[in-house]
């Protein structure tokens, strides 16, 4: 085909032809590394039988398809998947394809895949509590009743650093944290945790919360309660409304395993329920 172009248009012609097959070949390379950033702009015109194709895009939606003075057009570039967003990223948005000389249009970019509640292909849901797998130590908790709390190196699920609580003279006695600066009366809140205790037999270890609206009585709750095997790690986690009283005491905390039994505590979570 390129001979017969050539002799058609002469040796300035076939240069310009070839000129035009490194341009659409260096941009649609171009496009396959989109990252974050925005596709590329679509490929340059192609061959007189072929348009150049769009540029791929990362976070962004795809390029344009490249118009051909030929008779098909190059096809529009596809959208990467939505940016990391709290609760979820939005869907991309599909780009039209790019108009050929006098044949059909390029087909549009596809659209990004949307997250989930809590996370998904496009976000992953923000944690509220800070630090929670405690690599920088354990700011922010404190002892629960009667124990003592300390940072445990090489003790957590992967070989590093967790929360032990110690020293426990009652069977509520555990690590808590203040809810209060952290959630939103009226909304849906998810708490989570991995548990794991010293004894040499299965004890009982619960998620709750202790509340305490002005001029009334504390209120217990339970959120999750499982068994948790000797020397076994345990994940728990359990769902609850944030409180909408005026508040006094507002705290979560871990507890149940017998007195005297430490209790090991990693990679926690607080998350809001979209």
């Amino acid at each position: 085909m390129l001979s017969l172009l050539a002799r058609g248009m002469g040796h300035c012609g076939a240069v310009a032809v070839c000129l035009q097959i490194a341009a659409c070949s260096l941009q649609n390379f171009d496009g396959l590394s989109g990252g974050d950033s925005a596709g590329s702009g679509g490929g340059s015109a192609g061959l007189p039988s072929l348009g150049g194709n769009g540029g791929d895009g990362g976070g962004a939606p795809g390029g344009r398809g490249g118009t051909g003075p030929g008779p098909v057009a190059g096809a529009g570039g596809q959208d990467g998947t939505g940016g990391s967003q709290t609760g979820g990223g939005a869907a991309g948005v599909g780009n039209p394809g790019g108009s050929g000389g006098s044949g059909d249009a390029g087909s549009g970019g596809s659209s990004g895949s949307g997250g989930g509640s809590l996370s998904g292909d496009g976000g992953t849901a923000l944690n509220l509590l800070p630090d929670p797998s405690f690599t920088l130590g354990h700011t922010g908790w404190v002892q629960f009743g009667v124990a003592a709390l300390a940072d445990a190196p090489a003790e957590g699920r992967d070989g590093s650093q967790c929360l032990v609580v110690s020293d426990r003279t009652q069977t509520f006695a555990g690590p808590s944290i203040d809810l209060q600066t952290l959630v939103v009366g009226g909304e849906d809140y998810t708490a989570e945790a991995w548990v794991r205790t010293s004894a040499t037999t299965t004890q009982s270890v619960s998620i709750s919360i202790k509340t305490t609206c002005t001029g009334a009585a504390d209120v217990y709750t339970q959120l999750v309660t499982e068994l948790v095997a000797s020397g076994e790690w345990l994940f728990l986690n359990g769902g609850f409304t944030a409180e909408t009283c005026e508040l006094t005491e507002y705290v979560l905390y871990i507890e149940g395993p017998e007195i005297g039994v430490d209790l090991y505590v990693d990679d926690v979570g607080l998350y809001r329920v979209q």
